[in-house]
């Protein structure tokens, strides 16, 4: 199972307009920059466990803002009623917020965003994705400029 482009990612953003954040998401991929990673599709079981302990996890340290708490509470929620075999988790990081977007390959569903309100600059995670390669590790994450490719991370 292939993991979306950030053209397939728009795409599925369009077949999605009603989700919470997706008009928004189409707006940065127009009009700013941001950095798409394409993610990791993992078994249904595996995602709900995962997002359950963290959503846990996030309440008990109070971190997260209570808009974050939401976003998650819904996300753990869809994703409880998901019935496909895996979901896809992708990001994109832009100036001031990091978008986590949960969906569903097969069905080209989004089944929820979490927008979470980062701390460090756009250009903190270019040079973080920088270290990543330099540390001989890969990242698959890329900048785009108004909807344009202008840096490949591999």
């Amino acid at each position: 199972m292939s993991k979306p482009t950030f053209e397939d990612f728009i795409e599925l953003c369009k077949l999605n307009t009603e989700n919470a954040y997706v008009p928004e998401l189409l707006n940065i991929t127009k009009d700013s920059d941001c950095i798409y990673s394409s993610g990791i599709i993992m078994p249904y079981e595996h995602v709900l466990d995962i997002y359950t302990i963290r959503l846990e996890i996030a309440e008990e340290n109070k971190k997260l803002s209570e808009n974050e708490i939401l976003d998650s509470k819904s996300c753990v929620n869809n994703i409880s009623k998901v019935k496909s075999e895996n979901i896809g988790i992708l990001n994109l990081a832009t100036e001031n917020n990091f978008y986590m977007l949960f969906y569903e390959p097969k069905e080209n569903r989004i089944i929820g965003i979490i927008k979470f309100l980062k701390t460090e600059s756009l250009n903190d995670v270019e040079n973080y994705n920088d270290e990543t390669i330099q540390k001989g590790f890969s990242s698959k994450a890329q900048k785009y400029s108004k909807g344009k490719l202008i840096k490949e991370w591999k």
